[in-house]
Formats: structure tokens, sequence, C-alpha cells
């Protein structure tokens, strides 16, 4: 008797994830007519907002968003891909405003630091943030404390175990294989099928990844991460979309995110500093000085804030210096200074002991302001 090996059973086959392509100022026009001028899918709780950037072959400029796309978790919902080469600039930032303060609607994104300082130059400034979601901050508060920059494999391996996970492989696969993208290319050529699917694919799989996980968050949980996510947009923008950090006295001041440390305070309101400023103590400087020297220094407008360096050596004549090339003369008749005025000086410092053998001399414990050069016969 012979066996017959039974054929591996074969794979569903892949269903396409629907696209709607906006590439054309009327089809942006008439997509925000329809949808009360907001990007937000109607009757869904849960959206995917990715941002797609490009590197620009001036390596000088900074990678800019070449297509915004838009996905709610619903297998067969429809995913908006707007490619921004031809769209305006305002509809764009009125149906994102619209969005991203809509309080029906969770909208879940990845690593929103470039992001919010790119829209801000783009021209969405001060936008109101509800329920927006850093899968990252996600990450760090609930899974790993350590990590501060989770990938998406990562997130998806937290969120989900099989599903979302092979989906998250495929993405960075794609990700890997549409690197080269130049900017030009995204703006100049048709956009290819495969990277519109791929696109809404990495869409949806930002509100997958948050619908599997919010059944494990408490309120709590999600109101922090969204309260996280509206102070990271903030600094971001103020630090031109560079990550902030600090360090963690708790945790053998191990780094955590900026973000971390405004919501371990338990939201208590911000203190506002003083601004900070040079507190620059010249008079007890300059009543070392004789009154002459002193008189002259004064007549110098602002010199609280222009004066630099002041001079006084023997046998020249002494000048006071307020920037650069620019000196003011202590003396109006040319007189220059004898080893009688320094000595003078010097016992109003203190005295030689005040000098030690570094050359330089302190006024009460202050930052030193005198350096003092000895001759070859140690005067």
């Amino acid at each position: 008797m012979y066996a017959r090996r039974q054929a591996p059973a074969a794979k569903p086959p892949e269903v396409l994830l629907p696209v709607k392509l906006i590439t054309k100022e009327s089809e942006l026009q008439g997509f925000l007519g329809k949808n009360n001028n907001t990007f937000a899918p109607a009757d869904m709780s849960t959206v995917g907002v990715h941002f797609q950037f490009a590197v620009q072959n001036n390596s000088q400029q900074p990678d800019q968003v070449v297509a915004i796309v838009i996905c709610s978790d619903v297998p067969s919902e429809v995913a908006v891909v707007l490619v921004l080469a031809s769209l305006s600039q305002t509809r764009i930032t009125t149906g994102l405003r619209a969005l991203l303060s809509d309080p029906s609607v969770v909208k879940v994104m990845y690593s929103v630091h470039q992001v919010a300082y790119w829209l801000h130059s783009y021209g969405l400034q001060d936008p109101t943030l509800v329920k927006c979601v850093d899968l990252q901050l996600w990450y760090e508060n609930a899974v790993d404390r350590t990590i501060l920059s989770a990938d998406v494999l990562q997130i998806a391996a937290a969120c989900s175990p099989e599903p979302a996970t092979e989906l998250a492989q495929s993405m960075h696969s794609f990700k890997v294989r549409m690197s080269p993208l130049s900017f030009e290319k995204w703006t100049n050529n048709p956009l290819p099928e495969r990277i519109q699917r791929s696109l809404a694919q990495t869409a949806k799989l930002y509100a997958t990844c948050y619908s599997n996980l919010r059944c494990s968050l408490d309120k709590r949980m999600n109101l922090t991460c969204a309260n996280m996510t509206n102070t990271r947009w903030k600094v971001a923008v103020f630090n031109e979309g560079h990550h902030s950090i600090w360090f963690d006295p708790a945790a053998d001041n191990q780094p955590r995110s900026l973000e971390y440390l405004i919501s371990r305070a338990g939201g208590e309101s911000a203190i506002e500093l003083p601004k900070l400023e040079l507190q620059c103590e010249l008079d007890s400087l300059l009543e070392l000085l004789p009154e002459s020297y002193r008189d002259a220094i004064r007549e110098v407008g602002n010199y609280h804030f222009r004066l630099v360096d002041i001079c006084v050596d023997v046998g020249r004549t002494p000048f006071a210096y307020t920037g650069k090339k620019q000196r003011v003369l202590l003396a109006q008749d040319g007189t220059v200074v004898s080893k009688e005025t320094v000595n003078d000086i010097i016992m109003n410092l203190g005295g030689e002991m005040r000098i030690g053998n570094d050359n330089r001399a302190g006024i009460d414990r202050q930052l030193h302001r005198i350096s003092v050069m000895r001759s070859k016969t140690d005067e």
C-alpha cells in the first residue's frame, strides 16, 4: 500500500485593502465637502494616521511628507491616501485640524516628533489634540520603560500574537524596498498601486495595534498616553522634531522620554519660571579702579551689557573694550598707566595675597574677572 502525501493547505487569497487615492485638488475638495471638512471617517471610533516621509536629493534639506494615509481597523473600510504634491496646503491643514481635534475618534500615530515639527512648518500650528496616541509612548509606559523608540515590529508583537505581527513584518520588508524612493519620484510619477496598498496597510496596522491593546488598558492609561502624546507634540515643535529625554534618578538615571516625567508628576500645573538672565555685578569691579577710569566707563551707553574687557598695563594707555575693534580711552589726556596705579588697584583688591599662582583673582568668590600678568622681574 502506498500512502499519498497530503498537499499543504493553500493559504486563503489575500484580501486587498480598498484604497481611495486623492492626487488632484478637485478630488480633495469633493472629499472634504462630503465629510464636513474633516478627514475623519464616518462612524469609526479608531483610525491610524500615517505620514510618509521622503528624502530630498539635497541632503541639507529635511525630509518632507509626501503622503498622508488615514485608515480604520475595520477590514473592509476604505483607506484614504493623500498625495500632497498637487493638493492645497490650506485644505490639507483644515482637514487635519478637524481630525486631530475630533473627540469621537481615536487617532493612532507612530513617532510623532518629526510629524509634529513638519506640520508646524507646513502651516498646521497649535492644533488641538484630542484622543491622539503615539504608539511609541504606549510601548514605553506599558511594556518596556527602557525602550524609548520602539519599532513597529516590537509594538505589533506586544499588541497581538500573530496577525498584526505578520502584517508588521510584511510592512517592514516593504519599507526596506521602498526606502530608496526619493522625494522627486513621489512628486513626479503616478503612485504605483503596490505602494498605495502598503501605505494603507501601515495606517491600518496602527489602528489594529491600538484596538488589540485597548482591552487591556484602563481608562487612566488611555488618558495618560493621550496627554503624553499632546506634550510630545508641543515639545517636538520646540525642539525642531528631535526627541527629548531626561535621566530618571529613581531608576539608576536611566534615560526616559521627557513626556513620562511630566505624566509622572500627576498632571500638576506647570510652574512658570522667570527668564534666565546673566547677573553681571560690575560695581565691585569698578570700585577697584581709579575714579577717572570709573567715570569714563560709566559714560559708555549701556555699559553693563557692552563692557567686555578693561586693560590696565604699566606704561600703556588704559582702555575699556566694548566689542570687536571697539575700545574706549580711559585717560582723556593720554596719560599712561603708572606702576603706582597698578599697585593701588592691587591694594584695593586686598593685596598680592589675593592673586594665586594661576594669576587669577576673584571678588567675593564670584567668577573671576581679573587677569594679572607679571613682568620678568616678578612685578
